[in-house]
C-alpha cells in the first residue's frame, strides 16, 4: 500500500509546475504526520515523537520501493 501510495504521489508531482510543489510537500507531510498520529493512538505505550514516526513510516515506504524494484512486476 506504501508503495502505491508513494507512486501516485511521485506521479501527481511529476505532473504540477515547480511553483506548487511546496503544497504538494506540505501536503504530503500532513498525510504522513496523520498517519504517524493514528499510529500513536493504536499504540499507546510507544516512545517515539510524532516526527520520528514520521521519519520512520517515509523510510519504510521508500525501503519498501527498492525492494519491490527488484521483484518480478514490482517495477
Amino acid at each position: 500500500m506504501a508503495y502505491e501510495w508513494q507512486t501516485q504521489e511521485q506521479s501527481r508531482i511529476d505532473a504540477i509546475p515547480q511553483r506548487d510543489n511546496r503544497d504538494v510537500f506540505t501536503g504530503r507531510e500532513q498525510q504522513l504526520q496523520a498517519l504517524a498520529d493514528e499510529w500513536a493512538k493504536a499504540n499507546p505505550d510507544h516512545t517515539n515523537t510524532r516526527y520520528t514516526l514520521t521519519e520512520e513510516i517515509n523510510g519504510a515506504a521508500y525501503n519498501g520501493n527498492d525492494r519491490a524494484k527488484g521483484l518480478a512486476g514490482g517495477g
